[in-house]
């Protein structure tokens, strides 16, 4: 941030469904100086990816299939 590469960032840290910490950094208008919000929205483009691998692997544990089963099974 103290770059200019990014205007903004938030972190939530969660322990059993409870929020332990909520921290947001930055603006989110950063010619106006307009402090971020609780409940910004971020684009997150490419950062689905991982966030959707994370979930799939969660159901593979949780016994819902396997990663060897082929996709027709579930069409």
């Amino acid at each position: 941030m103290r770059d200019g590469e990014i205007a903004k960032a938030g972190a939530i840290v969660l322990k059993a469904d409870k929020t332990v910490c909520y921290r947001r950094f930055g603006y989110s208008d950063t010619d106006k100086k307009t402090p971020l919000e609780k409940g910004a929205l971020f684009r997150l483009a490419s950062v689905t990816k991982p966030i959707v691998t994370i979930a799939v692997m969660i159901q593979v544990q949780r016994g819902a299939f396997l990663l060897e089963d082929k996709v027709s099974k579930f069409s």
